[in-house]
């Protein structure tokens, strides 16, 4: 029923009526109906504060949709296998002293599900697992993830 298919654009349906009342008397119009095929609005997700180590157990945190009157159907992670994967400064993440990069899930068809590999069968530094139908994420990390930022000093005396 939608004027193009396969958008989410709005249905309006102009239906024509006619009120006979009790002696008899008639009027006519046109009664205009909009429907509002809407799209999910809005994420609001939960921030999780992760500690730089192997978490056990993983975390999980609320994605707080909200859907519009269709529901949610699917939520998906949308970036291109082999992606590295970088922090909000642009700055590359490793693990274990190895460049991450992003790929979806069960073999790279699972685009709910993304796991930051040290290549395309390398080692998981962290994976995060978007549940749609319980309007949840979840995270795991297998150890130290690092941005190349950190600072380190060995000689203490002058702090």
């Amino acid at each position: 029923m939608h004027p193009t298919a396969g958008t989410e654009d709005d249905i309006i349906l102009n239906l024509g009526y006619e009120v006979t009342d009790g002696d008899g008397d008639t009027a006519n119009g046109t009664l205009a109906l909009t429907i509002d095929d809407d799209s999910p609005l809005v994420l609001y997700p939960n921030t999780a504060h992760v500690e730089d180590l192997a978490t056990n157990p993983d975390i999980m945190e609320n994605l707080n949709f909200i859907a519009g009157a269709d529901g949610i159907k699917t939520v998906e992670f949308n970036f291109i296998n082999g992606t590295p994967a970088t922090d909000l400064d642009g700055n590359n993440l490793t693990f274990n002293g190895h460049q991450l990069y992003l790929y979806y899930g069960s073999g790279g068809t699972d685009k709910t599900f993304l796991e930051a590999r040290t290549g395309p069968n390398g080692e998981v530094g962290f994976t995060i697992d978007i549940n749609p139908l319980t309007n949840t994420y979840t995270i795991h990390s297998n150890g130290i993830i690092s941005n190349g930022t950190e600072t380190t000093a060995t000689d203490l005396r002058p702090v």
